[in-house]
């Protein structure tokens, strides 16, 4: 009986040692699993910083600057070169959102109508509206493009249709007219608006007539969403 025992020690002894090892496994594994979890949420919570900084949507989300579609006949009855909210104004989803959106109608029959409406709204920060120097409206740069012709053309929003240069956010930081950017909450975020007939401030733009257009806008690096615009006239049209 006295050479039973050892096996039978042994047994145990292996039997216990299993166990320890098992119990040691099991808490790697379990200590494991909420490193790999807070890793997985890390990244799903920055992917919607990315998307937002790089204005690229994902198949679930919508564009940031998708604008929403309204009739056409809103942006020939408000009034145009004025720079208030109108019923044509585009609108952001969500208020902490900072950019361009423009909307247009999606066909301008000159029959009927020899305007070129475009609406936009600016919702942007106030400390990057101080660090332009100038009014946003002033220094936003429209860009037309004529796919009929492959002919394209930008220019500024200003009555005298002088255009002037698109303004870096780097003002001296010495200079007396450099506003102290630290000054202004990045959460404080004002909007402007634009109701304008682009032909007023492109008289090569009015000249070109019918054709498909894209239209955008850009202010420094911001870039608007983009719009297709058909100008036709039915008067031209064949009987």
């Amino acid at each position: 009986m006295g050479l039973r025992l050892p096996p039978l020690a042994l047994a145990i002894a292996l039997a216990t040692t299993l166990a320890l090892g098992g119990g040691t496994a099991c808490s790697r594994h379990a200590g494991d699993e909420p490193h790999a979890s807070n890793t997985l949420e890390t990244r799903s919570s920055d992917a919607p910083a990315t998307t937002s900084a790089t204005t690229t949507a994902t198949p679930s989300d919508p564009p940031e600057h998708s604008a929403k579609p309204m009739d056409d006949s809103t942006f020939f009855s408000v009034p145009l070169n004025d720079y208030g909210r109108s019923a044509c104004s585009p609108t952001f989803d969500d208020r902490s959102q900072v950019g361009l959106r423009i909307a247009a109608p999606s066909t301008i029959d000159l029959a009927t109508h020899e305007v070129f409406p475009l609406c936009g709204t600016l919702r942007l920060q106030a400390r990057f509206i101080a660090g332009l120097g100038h009014d946003p409206i002033e220094v936003l740069t429209v860009v037309v493009v004529n796919k009929s012709e492959n002919l394209s053309l930008s220019f500024n929003l200003r009555p005298d249709k002088e255009p002037i240069e698109s303004p870096e956010l780097s003002e001296q930081p010495g200079s007396s007219e450099s506003p102290d950017l630290s000054d202004f909450d990045e959460s404080d975020i004002r909007e402007n608006y634009l109701n304008v007939d682009l032909h007023d401030f492109s008289p090569e733009l009015e000249a070109l007539g019918v054709g498909e257009y894209t239209v955008y806008v850009t202010l420094t690096d911001l870039q608007s969403n983009t719009v297709e615009i058909e100008v036709v006239d039915s008067r031209e049209a064949k009987p």
